[in-house]
């Protein structure tokens, strides 16, 4: 049965057309959403995105420290548990980040929750950052390649996140 349409007129579920393919965020800017377990990440792309992140986890403590009223208003049950949510949040990244990186270095991801661990986690970090991926495939092939636009963003985003923050606290 043919399906009547205007002149012009795209119909994406015709015959002999492909059906319309879902936006993917990964797609437009590889190596850089922190949403995936799945896949590897070199020693580049885990420095750049760790650094990414803990600047935004950073700022926004900062942040939250200068513009937070007196010791005595602040212990509320309320702002323990904002505050608990946001560590959580914003370490997220880095925990997944870790993830692959322990992937591509052969190793089982659940050793990033070492990261969430204070002292073991600076520990964690730099051997992640100092040591050779495996060149081999491993059960998570999923080597991600980072495009040159990504590697110049992620500095641009570090270097705007602190600006930032110290354009707006400035006294």
């Amino acid at each position: 049965m043919h399906r009547p349409t205007a002149p012009g007129f795209h119909d994406p579920v015709a015959p002999g057309h492909s059906s319309p393919q879902a936006f993917e965020l990964r797609r437009v800017l590889p190596g850089y959403w922190f949403d995936s377990l799945a896949g590897r990440e070199s020693r580049l792309d885990f420095c750049l995105n760790a650094t990414l992140a803990l600047s935004f986890y950073y700022a926004a403590l900062w942040a939250t420290t200068i513009t937070a009223p007196a010791l005595e208003d602040a212990l509320t049950i309320k702002a323990g548990l904002l505050g608990i949510w946001w560590v959580v949040i914003s370490l997220q990244p880095l925990v997944l980040h870790g993830t692959r990186r322990l992937h591509d270095l052969g190793q089982a991801g659940l050793w990033s929750l070492m990261l969430l661990v204070p002292g073991a986690n600076l520990l964690l970090t730099v051997v992640l950052a100092m040591q050779p991926g495996e060149s081999s495939d491993t059960e998570h092939d999923e080597q991600g390649s980072t495009s040159g636009a990504v590697l110049v963003l992620k500095p641009l985003l570090i270097l705007a996140t602190w600006v930032g923050f110290f354009y707006v606290f400035r006294q």
